[in-house]
């Protein structure tokens, strides 16, 4: 009996293992849709990390538009490493300064806060050369100049709208490693739970934390869900100063959850049309793997997760 079933074993492996790759590959596809053209054709744009820690001490952040060619991998490559694995996407609350309510636009880190922590993570071990390419949103797509309030121009805007369209599922993608910070400076995680216990006013959008019991990031809460549509049996995430971090099977919250989270007046958005944008983009994706995972049931999916 034993003979029998390794003769069987011998003979259906290979193909078993065959088709659970058609599958793995055929889910990942569905997951980042346009992902890999979008970085092939320049419209999201990576950041080196070799060349992200080589900056000074005092540098920070700067938009994509104000940053060196030399910033970023070529498109081919970025492609060539989503392909390889070698991608990592940053999740973070904005910092700020925050200009958009004077007519400019928004600085995500202007104090180094997230910096930090993103250079710590790659100064350990082999994770510089684990996850070379960092999707940063500032630098992956173009913005508004923080400073001088000067607007994206119809080319930037263009751009912008394609990058923005895929980044949804660069956090859903099983071969991007999603690096969460959680985290806001001390001081104001102190001012927001002790004068305004954990609620801040509409007007301090730096008080904003990245999920907290009465009030959320919306675009962390995006980025959040979209990690959890990882796998149907869970993925996993890097949270920086903690470490890695699982994504389990039944920690999927409902449609009609997500859909109230996004509405709620708990999740706060800085731009006005965000709240809707962002709401439409998870939901479509999540919709989208759905319906492929629906016409895909059965073992080999199962196995391929």
């Amino acid at each position: 009996i034993c003979s029998m079933f390794l003769s069987l074993f011998i003979i259906f492996a290979p193909r078993h293992h065959l088709e659970l790759r058609k599958t793995l590959r055929a889910r990942i596809a569905a997951i980042e849709a346009d992902l890999p053209q979008r970085l092939a054709d320049g419209s999201l744009r990576l950041l080196r990390v070799a060349w992200l820690l080589e900056r000074p001490t005092d540098w920070v952040l700067l938009r994509q538009q104000d940053l060196p060619e030399e910033a970023f991998w070529a498109p081919a490559d970025a492609a060539r490493l989503l392909a390889e694995e070698k991608v990592a996407a940053l999740s973070y609350k904005w910092q700020g300064p925050f200009n958009s309510s004077k007519g400019g636009g928004d600085q995500p880190d202007g104090s180094r806060f997230h910096l930090e922590q993103v250079l710590s993570y790659y100064r350990e071990g082999r994770h510089a050369e684990e996850r070379p390419a960092l999707m940063w949103d500032f630098a992956a797509i173009p913005q508004h100049d923080p400073i001088t309030g000067a607007k994206r121009t119809a080319a930037e805007t263009d751009l912008f709208k394609k990058g923005l369209g895929v980044m949804s599922n660069a956090y859903a993608s099983p071969r991007v490693l999603v690096l969460q910070h959680r985290r806001i400076p001390l001081h104001l995680e102190r001012e927001l739970n002790e004068i305004y216990d954990g609620a801040p006013p509409a007007d301090r959008l730096d008080l904003i934390p990245y999920a907290g019991a009465k009030c959320r990031s919306g675009w962390c809460t995006s980025e959040t869900a979209c990690a959890l549509l990882m796998t149907e049996g869970g993925g996993h995430a890097y949270e920086l100063g903690v470490g890695r971090v699982r994504v389990t099977r039944g920690r999927l919250p409902s449609v009609q959850q997500m859909e109230a989270l996004f509405a709620g007046e708990s999740t706060r958005f800085i731009g006005r049309a965000d709240r809707e944008e962002v709401c439409g983009m998870y939901l479509s994706l999540r919709k989208k793997l759905e319906e492929y995972d629906e016409e895909q049931k059965g073992g080999w999916v199962r196995d391929a997760d």
